[in-house]
């Protein structure tokens, strides 16, 4: 009684079915899929859910966010895309801002989301996120300009000879639309490989060793006031990354 039945806005194969259950306990809800052709055809499921009580969701003792405002210390998390699309969204956003001072773009900032097409660029999900920053009064630290991975289909299709200009225009886009909101990027993510060399990717085929360099100068030229960061994992112990 009183649920809401409605498209995914991303996948028109989904639908999403919202209730809210008027006290705590287990919810069993009773599927039929019926095929549009032939309606006798039909598959039956159920799905158990256990509702839990607000104060479920209270957390005791000092937040992390108070005790590291304390010390003058940033501490963040990984936002996951589309947050506010989920169910608990709400819950999701709260606890973020009562926890954290800082938010990383988990995957709203990556090139292939950023954009798709030649020419298209999707801001919304970065927007999002950058006014849920503001409203927390969260730091926002951008995440990633220039990698190997997550890159749209048409940018690998490119010639060689044109992924410097490409390399600066998306780097010089980004850092302008988002200049006065997010202070501190990582500009190059992940260019060594696990045996400490530089690692094989679309930019360093194109443009030798020198596109890291390239893509620090053209964010610093883009984003003057900006932290620039190099991002790597597996650099934390001893080994060839970390040498």
């Amino acid at each position: 009684a009183g649920a809401s039945v409605t498209p995914h806005p991303e996948n028109e194969r989904i639908s999403v079915v919202r209730f809210r259950a008027e006290t705590p306990g287990t919810v069993e809800l009773e599927v039929i899929a019926r095929d549009a052709v032939d309606p006798s055809l039909t598959a039956r499921s159920s799905i158990v859910i256990e509702a839990l009580a607000p104060s479920r969701f209270a957390r005791p003792g000092v937040r992390l966010r108070e005790l590291a405002d304390t010390r003058d210390f940033l501490i963040g998390y990984a936002s996951t895309p589309n947050f506010h699309r989920r169910a608990d969204g709400g819950l999701y956003e709260a606890i973020a801002a009562e926890e954290f001072n800082m938010v990383t773009a988990e995957n709203s900032m990556k090139w292939d989301t950023l954009n798709p097409e030649p020419g298209l660029y999707r801001w919304a999900e970065a927007d999002n996120l950058v006014a849920h920053a503001r409203a927390g009064d969260m730091l926002v630290h951008g995440h990633t300009l220039v990698w190997y991975a997550q890159l749209p289909a048409w940018l690998k299709e490119r010639p060689p000879e044109t992924l410097e200009g490409h390399m600066r225009e998306h780097i010089d886009r980004v850092l302008n639309r988002y200049a006065d909101r997010v202070p501190v990027w990582d500009v190059v993510n992940e260019a060594l490989d696990e045996s400490g060399n530089l690692r094989r990717s679309i930019w360093l085929d194109a443009m030798g060793p020198g596109y890291i360099d390239t893509a620090f100068r053209q964010a610093r030229a883009s984003a003057p006031g900006a932290t620039l960061l190099y991002n790597e994992y597996d650099i934390g112990f001893a080994g060839p990354k970390a040498d």
